[in-house]
């Protein structure tokens, strides 16, 4: 079973429904929070739990999603195999993730970011892996550009996360040659 914990610090319900809506279009999604308990979809088991005050993830294999803004206060206790994914923008959270010895892919728009998007418009964001990536079943994923179409409107970290994780769960693997549509 695929694991995905979000930890943020207010209540992002709008990044939770980008991820349900469309991750339940390939998994069998359970979503546990602090008010509810939702099961969607149909395929592969997925279980995704959202945190406000998350301090240990001892759970091999794990992706850990930090919102853009979020700085633990306290220090983390993680397994050295969670894939943590986090804004580049926010040094607190990635010094502090340093000491844990979890990868980190970082999402922003550095050239120094694992996940940067090139261009953006209200319908479309152009996405880029710029570097090599190790999934969550073993693949190596070369640098690739996607473009997602959009029916709604994300903030660029929400858009960037869903890239990182849609390619950690090898739902990509490689470059497609049609837009993704996103609702």
């Amino acid at each position: 079973m695929r694991k995905i914990i979000f930890y943020h610090e207010d209540n992002d319900k709008q990044f939770l429904s980008l991820i349900l809506k469309n991750l339940s279009a390939q998994y069998s999604v359970t979503l546990t929070g602090e008010n509810a308990v939702i099961t969607a979809g149909s395929g592969a088991d997925l279980f995704i739990h959202e945190s406000i005050g998350l301090q240990t993830v001892q759970s091999p294999d794990t992706i850990l999603v930090f919102s853009e803004h979020c700085v633990p206060s306290k220090p983390l206790n993680i397994d050295a195999s969670v894939i943590c994914i986090a804004s580049s923008g926010n040094a607190d959270l990635l010094k502090m993730l340093a000491d844990t010895h979890a990868r980190v892919i970082t999402c922003g728009m550095s050239g120094k970011d694992s996940v940067t998007y090139s261009s953006k418009s209200d319908y479309a964001i152009s996405i880029s892996l710029q570097r090599e990536m190790l999934n969550c079943t073993g693949q190596i994923i070369e640098p690739l550009e996607l473009v997602f179409s959009l029916e709604e409107h994300y903030r660029s970290y929400e858009l960037l996360t869903y890239a990182a994780i849609l390619i950690l769960l090898g739902v990509i693997s490689e470059c497609p040659k049609l837009e993704i549509p996103i609702y």
